[in-house]
């Protein structure tokens, strides 16, 4: 394992459970979800959703944007090593997006007045 490699979600969950002494099932009667939903989360057969982080903020104490980014850095961190990024088009430098911003502010300021 890579030192920068972020946690899966599900270790979080994990230790969660261990520290508190809480069972699959309890935690699935807790979140409103079956219990084989808990265990391919663990797995990390799973994918924290929305849903499901609104469902962990509210049982576990934490934000739903806690349990997303947690995911989000994640899915990011694999993604990054498998996407080639050699054969990707660079469309556009910081001097035509900073052109286009300063574009756009000019037709904001027209439409408010």
């Amino acid at each position: 394992m890579d030192i920068n490699e972020p946690l899966h979600p599900s270790v979080v969950i994990a230790l969660w459970m261990k520290d508190w002494n809480i069972g699959v099932r309890r935690l699935a009667e807790a979140m409103a979800i079956s219990p084989s939903a808990i265990t391919r989360l663990l797995r990390g057969e799973r994918k924290v959703s929305a849903e499901l982080a609104i469902r962990l903020a509210v049982v576990m104490g934490e934000t739903p944007e806690h349990w997303m980014n947690l995911q989000n850095r994640y899915d990011l961190y694999f993604a990054n090593k498998v996407i080639n990024r050699e054969v990707l088009t660079v469309l556009y430098t910081d001097e035509t997006k900073s052109s286009k911003v300063v574009r756009l502010n000019r037709e904001l300021d027209k439409g408010s007045s």
